[in-house]
Order: C-alpha cells, then sequence, then structure tokens
C-alpha cells in the first residue's frame, strides 16, 4: 500500500511538473507546482526540510553567479553578493546541523521540483542579452524569494521537528525577506526594466 501512495505521489508531481515546464518555461518559479510538490511530499522529515532549503540555496547561488560572468550595474552585483554571502552561510549552518543532529539530506518531491524549477530558470537567463538578463535576473530573484519564504513560512517550519532545524529557518526567513526587497529595490532602480 506504501509503495502504491508513493507512485501515486510521484506520479502527481511529475504530472505537475511537466505541466508547468510545459506551459510556463518562462514564468518560472511556478507556485502552483511548488505547492502541489510539497503537498504530496507532506509530511516532511527534517532530512527532507534541510534538503529543500539547500537546494533553495544552491539556485540562488548558481543564479547569483551567472551576475558575474557577464558585464552587470553595479546595483545588480550588490544584490548578487548580498545573495551569495547569505546563502553560502546558509548552506553552511545546514551542513552543521546535519554533522551535529546526525540528520541525513533526503530528497522529497518538493525538493526535486523546485530543482527542476530553479534549473529551467538559471538555463534560461543564460541565453538574454545584458540588459534584458539584468531585468530577468532581479525579476526571478524577487518572485523565487516570495515564494521561497511563502515555502519556508507554510510548509518547511510547521513541519520542523528539530531545535537547530527550526532556528535555521526562523532566521531564514528575514533574509530571504531581505533578498527579495532588495532585488525589487534594483530591479526598480533601472529604468530599462519593463514596468507593470
Amino acid at each position: 500500500m506504501k509503495l502504491h501512495q508513493s507512485s501515486a505521489r510521484l506520479g502527481t508531481v511529475l504530472l505537475f511538473l511537466s505541466l508547468a515546464l510545459g506551459l510556463t518555461a518562462c514564468s518560472l518559479p511556478n507556485a502552483t507546482v511548488t505547492k502541489g510538490a510539497a503537498a504530496v511530499s507532506k509530511p516532511l522529515s527534517n532530512g527532507e526540510i534541510l534538503q529543500v532549503l539547500q537546494t533553495l540555496n544552491s539556485g540562488e547561488l548558481k543564479q547569483a553567479e551567472l551576475v558575474f560572468k557577464r558585464p552587470t550595474l553595479a546595483e545588480v552585483q550588490k544584490t548578487a553578493q548580498l545573495i551569495i554571502k547569505d546563502h553560502t552561510a546558509s548552506n553552511q549552518r545546514i551542513a552543521a546541523i546535519t554533522k551535529d543532529a546526525g540528520i541525513k539530506l533526503e530528497e522529497s518531491p518538493l525538493s526535486r521540483g523546485l530543482q527542476a524549477q530553479l534549473n529551467q530558470i538559471t538555463e534560461s537567463m543564460t541565453k538574454l542579452s545584458d540588459t534584458e538578463f539584468e531585468c530577468t535576473y532581479l525579476k526571478k530573484q524577487v518572485e523565487q524569494h516570495a515564494l521561497a519564504l511563502d515555502t519556508v513560512r507554510k510548509q518547511l517550519l510547521p513541519a520542523a521537528e528539530n531545535p537547530q532545524v527550526k532556528q535555521l529557518l526562523t532566521t531564514a526567513a528575514p533574509a530571504l525577506e531581505a533578498h527579495r526587497q532588495a532585488a525589487q529595490k534594483s530591479y526598480d532602480s533601472i529604468s530599462e526594466c519593463p514596468r507593470g
């Protein structure tokens, strides 16, 4: 019975992902997909929670690194530097928690769904021109950090049982909001970025 339920969950997640990636590749991240993946992956273990957070961190780091591989405005670089600093520190705290508490990172439909979305966004950004890249990068940072904050507050924190994991998530939320705000401020400062 458990094997059948796991197969059904995986099938549901794959359906959500295929629909989202096929229909909305340009508008990722997709909150519907993320919520759908979270719904079928409940309840999350501490290892799955940390894996989701590490997936978010690593995706943000890859995208921020793209900023420094091309000529970009100082304002965009400043936002990317903040994201790199904080998400690197978060991954270091995850490593310390897994070591101290003996928690093993575990993939879940939610972490796999997020990874697919983040990979798609990163890949699509590599093909953009300089100004288009800057605007898209910042817009995606606003969207991704809002989605990450929602995921932390509504999915990860309520499921966390380990006190160190709860503390990490509690401190992650304000940092995610700060990143969202910094990206929005940078986006608003670039006159070439689309409005509305």
